[in-house]
């Protein structure tokens, strides 16, 4: 078979990659080259896209006893690479495997590439490939390993090792013939499914079936049906048991590939001889006599010893693969490492021992311990549940529960930590069988490490417990016979790939020291105050440009002493008592920040830092005064704009640690005026409002430095000129202006044109009322406002001003909205209500004349969001009924089957009016919306549902889109009124098809029963699971409903959902 097909484009697995970022490293211009050995000095893969399923198997193959030593022991002859061999007689494999294992052994790198042997076996696309099944994966090594060692000195090393013998058997009960059929394996597959260990899934490899009644066999012996058994025994076991357990498989009824994750465990001793013979039913024994007396099990030892674990995490279509390994020739060094917080999925646990101690050991070591009250808020924030309601009845308190496991938990007075056990072990170990070593001599001594591609750490037996179930669990078990095992030793290295890993040793070596040498070096300009122009206080200005200046490059692996001795070869001057840090301000403008103390002590540079690569060497004196500078002497430059007679900009440099008295003086003197005759606003500017202004001339804030302030470099500070009455004088009080807005204003809600005038926002609508009225030339106190805002989702129906007296920024007024004059007085809202009425989902399918235009500027109800107002001119003693049927006749209505219903925050249709004979002042408020539906008033715990197919997911058929056509008239009580428009959505892959009315207890799968019984959908499908519902919002479909048991009133579907 072609390898490819086994691996195709998935982008997947990169999700479970290990972040390793290695191609550059900041600041430098060469690669970084690979990273030494871990401090476990084992060398990981490197992954090629996703080849985590290759770089377990080569993981394996090197960690197996006995392996890696007759690959090392292959002659060139054998390898096809001596002097006296062309080159088209290369073992390509074998000799990248060689190289690969050699590199592992002895190179010092994190990760070893792997691409030599990918190309090896043909694999030359750089492929993002998928894995596809690594039990396969490893059949097709085996195979093209074994190829590859034809007619080689050691060409039967994969079977001798890897291959075992199985035999298929029918005996017949009446004659005793035996049917039976040899078969090699290279490993066994267990199921997963149903079993709950190892030992019972190989027990049911070998189980003997009784075929009889209607499964008898036909006896070519006896030419009829007759009982037989049926089995499978082990003949032959190999030096090393791969075991393959069956997580993936194909599930017929959903019709895709899924993997079990329930648990199965399995030992780290596994004794094989209870499934190699049958002594333990001596009656079926004899009665195989005639078949197995030449059935001997060819090994010595019947005991397996565990050390290789292949893991898949991910599911069924995707994931990736990562291995545990034991070391079994002690080259690593193993340290367990300190405890970090620990990743849980709550949802795994029911019980409340591992749910406490998962929920403790996700909490950092160095935070324990904790109360028992924050450990029961804890508890409720993961888990959703109080100790109280989940587990109070059957376990009774917190404390008693905690003292009662003290091996796990620690209880000191109101406080709870874990033991080193409960550290130790992994949420649920104790609760479970669970992994454990055997204290036997050959494996006592010997750690596990996981190797995750490039990445290698080392694990604790109880780190295996975690891939006994769920979606991170073992997929192939590798067992090595003990006697394998105890005579494995160290493998020796052959000398020429001893030299050629020694060569790229040496190699690697010098690329990392030139790389690490350029990391640390840094280039300093050194100057001194020559190089400057000084500007008070504590700028300077450089003199031309960086490069003129002298440079010094340095190591920072060096200390102190060495950078002083670098700093001083680059100048001449002897006045140099100072070697100073600067930072930049603008291009060429510099201050001041700390001096750099020349300590022997420090014998590194690493961790300090330059502000920028300029430093100063200088004498700490200037016109021979000694400047005052360090970290709380921060420069600023201030952008100055003077607004008097004259205007006139400039920069001030200035201290942060400056009062800001001192500003006003230093402002002062540049303008040659008092400083009592001037104030500074600071201006502010945001991308989002306009410019904020902030006078700084409280006395409070005279005392106050610059820095609290919250003054910074750059800011733009305005002066302004004061009369002896302390207020703005010039053209400068411009500046000091309230922000404005621009609104639109009409005459009325049908004027054609309108007026765009600017207010302040501190203005009071009364104000405005008072502007519009004189400017459309109409009386105040006969008209009212109403407001259009372009933000509210019933932009089509206007508000009523009811409030003048608030300001524009109080009702929210926004850039261009619209304010109309109407006829009426605010008198009258005292005993009456407006309220703002529009038609429900039915009432719109209805032909309303009458409604086509409400007189207010509306749309047409056939509009999905259509609104119009009605001015209901009724005192707060009058009834709901009352309204509604104001309503009616008001929009003439046809018939009296019509109720009114509330509206959310957006004005959509929400629960009908039950108690009509309500008071409108108690249940409504001005502006209020209500909504008029037809239909009869339903009982509160019934429910109407409007019910639409997305067309898109059916197959385009007339005779099914012309039933699903009738089956709406037929289901809708006023099909003879209904306008066959109005059934398409405003997407055209929406159609409503149904109203159906159910009680708010009614399951969601008896939704879709009814759904099916009241619609012509059984032309698509007979069986509500092939049906899917999700709520429609607004415009748009919402969520999709799951959970066919949960009740629709748990769903939150209420009255009129779609």
């Amino acid at each position: 078979m072609d390898i490819w097909e086994l691996f195709e484009a998935d982008e997947h697995e990169r999700e479970y990659l290990p972040n390793d970022n290695n191609s550059l490293q900041q600041g430098t211009a060469m690669s970084k080259p690979p990273d030494p050995r871990p401090e476990n000095s084992l060398a990981g893969l490197t992954n090629l896209g996703t080849t985590c399923y290759l770089n377990t198997l080569i993981q394996t193959m090197y960690y197996t006893p006995g392996l890696r030593q007759r690959i090392y022991n292959l002659s060139q002859e054998d390898l096809g690479i001596s002097s006296s061999q062309s080159a088209e007689h290369v073992r390509k494999i074998p000799v990248a495997l060689r190289k690969i294992f050699a590199r592992l052994q002895l190179k010092n790198q994190r990760a070893i590439q792997v691409g030599e042997l990918t190309s090896a076996f043909g694999w030359e696309h750089a492929q993002e490939v998928q894995q596809h099944d690594v039990q396969e994966l490893n059949r097709v090594l085996f195979d093209a390993l074994e190829m590859s060692l034809v007619h080689s000195s050691d060409e039967t090393i994969v079977t001798e090792m890897y291959s075992g013998k199985t035999a298929s058997f029918v005996q017949c009960l009446e004659c005793g013939y035996v049917s039976q059929r040899a078969e090699t394996f290279l490993d066994l597959s267990v199921p997963v499914k149903g079993m709950s260990s190892l030992e019972e899934s190989l027990a049911d490899f070998v189980r003997v079936e009784h075929l009889r009644d209607e499964n008898k066999f036909c006896c070519s012996a006896c030419s009829k049906l007759v009982e037989a058994y049926k089995g499978t025994r082990i003949e032959i076991l190999p030096p090393i048991l791969s075991i393959n357990l069956m997580r993936f498989s194909y599930d017929w009824n959903k019709g895709s590939r899924v993997k079990e994750s329930n648990r199965f465990i399995f030992p780290d001793h596994l004794d094989m001889q209870p499934f190699c013979n049958t002594d333990g039913d001596q009656a079926l024994a004899d009665s195989f006599n005639l078949f197995f007396e030449k059935s001997i099990i060819l090994a010595v030892e019947h005991e397996y010893v565990l050390y290789s674990i292949v893991n898949h995490r991910g599911a069924a279509h995707s994931g990736h693969y990562y291995v545990f390994i034991r070391d079994i020739y002690k080259e690593g060094i193993w340290q367990q490492s300190p405890q970090q917080p620990l990743k849980v999925d709550f949802l795994m646990y029911e019980d409340p021992y591992p749910t406490l101690h998962a929920l403790l050991r996700s909490i950092s070591p160095n935070k324990l311990p904790i109360s028992l009250g924050v450990l029961s808020k804890e508890l409720a924030n993961r888990t959703g549940q109080t100790w109280k309601k989940r587990f109070g009845k059957r376990f009774g308190s917190l404390r008693k529960f905690l003292l009662g496991h003290d091996s796990t938990f620690i209880v000191i007075n109101d406080t709870v930590t874990l033991t080193e056990a409960g550290f130790a072990q992994t949420p649920g170990d104790a609760l479970s069988s669970t992994f454990s070593e055997n204290n036997a001599a050959e494996t006592k001594l010997l750690h596990w490490f996981e190797f995750n591609d490039e990445s290698v750490s080392p694990i604790t037996p109880a780190a295996i417990n975690s891939v006994f179930e769920g979606s991170d669990s073992a997929y192939m078990l590798f067992y090595a016979r003990k006697d394998v095992l105890r005579t494995a030793s160290t493998p020796i290295v052959p000398e020429d790939l001893a030299t050629m890993v020694a060569s790229e040793n040496s190699e690697v070596e010098q690329l990392r020291h030139t790389f690490e040498l350029e990391c640390h070096t840094i280039t300093i300009h050194v100057c001194t105050i020559s190089d400057f122009d000084y500007q008070a206080p504590l700028l300077f200005s450089l003199k031309g440009n960086q490069e003129n200046l002298k440079h010094v490059s340095f190591d920072r692996r060096k200390g102190m002493v060495d950078f002083h001795a670098t700093v001083m070869s680059a100048i001449s001057s002897t006045d140099a008592s100072y070697i100073t840090t600067l930072i930049r301000l603008d291009n060429n403008l510099y201050y001041p920040d700390k001096d750099i103390i020349i300590d022997p002590e420090i014998t590194s540079l690493v961790d300090f830092t330059f502000p920028t690569n300029i430093i100063l060497v200088w004498s700490g004196y200037i016109n021979s005064q000694r400047l005052d500078y360090g970290s709380n002497q921060v420069a600023l430059l201030l952008k100055m704009t003077f607004r008097g007679s004259v205007s006139k900009t400039f920069t001030l440099g200035c201290l942060k640690s400056w009062p800001l008295k001192r500003l006003y003086d230093a402002v002062a003197e540049q303008l040659k005026i008092c400083a009592d005759q001037i104030v500074l606003v600071l201006l502010n500017t945001s991308t989002k409002e306009s410019t904020k202004l902030r006078r700084l001339s409280s006395s409070s804030e005279m005392s106050k430095t610059l820095g609290q302030l919250s003054i910074h470099h750059n800011n733009e500070i305005v002066v302004e000129l004061i009369d002896h009455q302390g207020t703005c004088t010039g053209s400068s009080t411009c500046l000091c202006k309230e922000p404005s807005i621009t609104i639109n204003i009409k005459a009325s809600i049908n004027a054609a044109d309108q007026e765009v005038i600017d207010v302040m926002y501190s203005d009071t609508l009364a104000h405005i009322h008072q502007r519009m009225a004189e400017l459309f030339q109409k009386p105040v106190f006969e008209t009212r406002l109403r407001l259009l805002n372009n933000d509210n989702m019933l932009s089509q129906a206007p508000i009523l001003v009811v409030d003048e007296s608030i300001s524009v920024k109080e009702a929210n007024i926004q850039y261009l909205d619209v304010l109309y004059l109407e006829e009426g007085s605010l008198k009258c809202l005292d005993q009456n209500l407006i309220l703002r009425l529009r038609l429900g989902p039915k009432a719109l399918l209805t032909d309303i004349p009458a409604a086509q235009n409400n007189g207010d500027g509306c749309c047409g109800i056939f509009h999905i969001q259509c609104t119009f107002q009605l001015n209901s001119k009724k005192i707060y003693g009058d009834t709901l009924q009352d309204v509604l049927e104001l309503c009616i006749s008001t929009i003439s209505l046809p018939g009296r089957n019509w109720y009114l219903c509330g509206s959310n925050w957006c004005g959509e249709i929400g629960d009908p009016f039950l108690r009509l004979e309500a008071i409108v002042g108690e249940t409504l408020e001005q502006n209020s919306v209500i909504v008029i539906e037809q239909g009869a008033l339903i009982d509160k715990n019934t429910i109407n549902i409007d019910i639409w197919l997305n067309v898109a997911s059916i197959p385009h058929d007339t005779t099914i889109m012309e039933r699903l056509s009738l089956s709406q008239e037929e289901t809708d009580e006023n099909a003879s009124d209904l306008n066959p428009s109005a059934f398409v959505w405003k997407e055209p892959d929406l159609k409503r098809i149904a109203c159906v009315q159910c009680p708010s207890t009614c399951k969601l799968v008896d939704l879709k029963r009814k759904i099916l019984n009241q619609t012509s959908l059984q032309l698509l499908t007979e069986s509500e699971n092939y049906l899917r519902l999700r709520e429609k919002v607004g415009y748009r479909q919402g969520r999709i409903l799951r959970s066919d048991c949960a009740s629709l009133k748990k769903l939150k579907i209420r009255n009129n959902s779609a």
